[in-house]
C-alpha cells in the first residue's frame, strides 16, 4: 500500500539556533549590567561592543528564519513542512490507528460515493449516522495521538476520553496551522473523508457523511429541519440561559465530550452573532449583520462563479472581512459548542457544516478549469495582521504542503492527495496524479 514518506524533523536545527540567539541575548544583558555598574571607562567602547553584538544577533538570526523556509514556494521546490514536528512523544508507526489509503488514479474513481443533504436523509439514514457518531464516542482513546502545537494554552491530552474525542483534540492541536490559513480546506477535506473512514471502518456504518445547505434555512435559520427534537434520530435544538445552554433533546442529549473540560453539548441561539468579538482581536466590520444575510444562495453561488483561477481569493470570501463571513456566521449563530473556534468537533453539528463548506470548495474547484489546480496561501494563523493576510503568513503553501494530523495517521498528508474529491488532480510541473478520495455531492450545480 503506497505511503506518505515520513515526516522529516527540524527540530535538532532550530534547537541549535534558539541556543544561539538565547547566548545572544544573555550576552546583551551581560553587556547592559555591566555597563550600569560602571565598568567600562566610556561610553564609546561600550557603542563598539553593543554593534559587535548586534552583528552577532543578526548573523545567529538569518539561519534561524531560513530554518522555517520562509519563501514564495514554485512549482519544483520539495515538500515544505508547515506542520509541527515537535511532539510530547513519537508515535508508534506501527501502532498507528490508521494507515492512508492507496493512491488513486485519475479515472479510476467510477463510483464515487454520494453525500447527501441532511434532509433528504430517511429517518433510518439519519439514525445509522447518529448511532456511529454514539459508537466512536464509545471507542477508547487512542494512544497514538500527539500534540503537535508549540504554543500553550491548549488542554492535556485526556487518556480516559473516547476515540472521538481524540479528533476534538487534533482539531485543537492543529488549530492555528488548519484555521484562517490556506490549509482550511484541504485540511478539513481531509479530516472529514478520515473520520468517515473511521465510521465505516470501526462502527460499521454503510452510508456517506452527510451536509447541511444552511442557505436553504436563510428565512429562519433557527427553526432549520435539522434542530430536530426527536431521540432517535434528531441532532437536538437549543439550550436555554435556565439550564446554561446544555442541548436538552436530541439523540445526543447526554453526550459527554472531554475537551475542553467534561461537559454536554451546548447551543445558544444567536441571530446576530457579530455584535461582540468573541475570541477574536478585530473589530467586526459590520456588527449588526444577521448570521442569514450572509448565509444566502445567492451570496454562495457569487463566491463559487467569482474569483477565477485565484484559490486564495476564493478562501478569503468564504472567510470574510475579518472574519464575518458565512463559516463564521453560521458558527456563531449557532452558538454553544459550535462557536468555539478549537473544539467545535464537539457539537455533531460540525460535520455536516463543514461537508457543505466544502462542498462549496468543490463546486468552484469544478466551475473552471483553472480552478482545479490553484492552491496559494500562507500556512500561519495571522488574526492581528488578517487585513493585509487575509489566508495566512507566510511560509506560502503548495500542493506538497503538508497537513499535520496529530497522530491518527502514520504520516502526515500532502495537500496534492486531498486535491480533488474524485481523484482526478494532475499537476503537470510536479508530475503528482491522483489522490485519495472518491466522493461527490448529490447536487454539484447550484449552491
Amino acid at each position: 500500500m503506497p505511503q506518505l514518506p515520513p515526516t522529516p524533523s527540524i527540530t535538532p536545527p532550530v534547537f541549535r539556533r534558539q541556543f544561539q540567539v538565547c547566548l545572544v541575548l544573555w550576552c546583551y544583558g551581560v553587556l547592559n549590567t555591566a555597563r550600569s555598574l560602571s565598568l567600562f571607562d566610556s561610553s564609546l567602547t561600550f557603542t563598539l561592543l553593543f554593534l559587535i553584538m548586534r552583528l552577532f544577533f543578526f548573523a545567529a538570526a538569518l539561519p534561524l528564519i531560513s530554518a522555517y523556509d520562509l519563501h514564495v514556494p514554485t512549482p519544483n521546490d520539495e515538500v515544505v513542512v508547515v506542520a509541527s514536528t515537535t511532539n510530547e512523544h513519537t508515535p508508534d508507526v506501527g501502532k498507528s490507528v490508521y494507515s492512508a489509503p492507496p493512491v488513486i488514479k485519475p479515472g479510476e474513481c467510477t463510483k464515487p460515493v454520494v453525500r447527501r443533504e441532511w434532509r433528504t436523509l430517511s429517518n433510518g439514514d439519519k439514525k445509522a449516522w447518529i448511532d456511529a457518531l454514539k459508537c466512536a464516542g464509545n471507542l477508547p482513546h487512542s494512544d497514538t495521538l500527539y500534540k503537535t502545537r508549540l504554543s500553550g494554552g491548549i488542554p492535556l491530552i485526556n487518556e480516559t476520553s473516547s476515540h472521538y474525542d481524540d479528533w476534538t483534540y487534533a482539531h485543537i492541536d492543529t488549530y492555528t496551522k488548519s484555521q484562517v490559513t490556506a490549509l482550511f480546506f484541504p485540511w478539513h477535506r481531509w479530516y472529514l473523508d478520515s473520520f468517515e473512514r473511521v465510521l465505516k471502518t470501526r462502527c460499521n456504518f454503510n452510508g456517506t457523511m452527510p451536509y447541511w445547505n444552511w442557505s436553504l434555512d436563510v428565512a429562519n435559520l433557527s427553526k432549520s429541519p435539522i434542530f430536530d427534537p426527536d431521540p432517535v434520530y434528531g441532532l437536538g435544538t437549543w439550550g436555554t440561559e435556565a439550564n446554561n445552554w446544555h442541548v436538552t433533546d436530541g439523540a445526543f442529549n447526554e453526550t459527554i465530550r472531554a475537551y475542553p473540560v467534561p461537559h454536554t453539548i451546548r447551543r445558544q441561539w444567536t441571530p446576530q452573532p457579530f455584535d461582540e468579538n468573541v475570541l477574536f482581536p478585530l473589530e467586526y466590520p459590520n456588527k449588526q449583520a444577521w448570521a442569514n444575510e450572509t448565509a444566502t444562495h445567492i451570496k454562495i453561488q457569487a463566491i463559487i462563479d467569482g474569483n477565477r483561477g485565484d484559490s486564495d481569493m476564493f478562501f478569503a470570501d468564504i472567510e470574510g472581512v475579518r472574519e464575518q463571513g458565512v463559516r463564521n456566521a453560521i458558527q456563531l449563530a449557532v452558538g454553544g459548542d459550535l462557536a468555539a473556534p478549537t473544539t467545535n468537533p464537539a457539537d455533531p453539528l460540525f460535520w455536516l457544516h463543514h461537508a457543505m463548506l466544502d462542498r462549496v470548495f468543490a463546486m468552484w474547484q469544478a466551475k473552471y478549469p483553472e480552478n482545479a489546480d490553484s492552491y496559494s496561501g500562507g500556512s500561519m494563523q495571522a488574526l492581528t495582521e488578517l487585513d493585509e493576510w487575509p489566508t495566512g503568513l507566510p511560509p506560502m503553501v503548495n500542493t506538497k504542503s503538508l497537513l499535520p494530523v496529530s497522530g491518527l495517521e502514520a504520516h502526515d498528508v500532502a495537500v496534492e492527495q486531498v486535491m480533488s474529491i474524485t481523484s482526478n488532480y494532475k499537476n503537470k510541473w510536479t508530475g503528482f496524479s491522483g489522490g485519495r478520495l472518491c466522493y461527490t455531492y448529490d447536487n454539484m450545480l447550484y449552491a
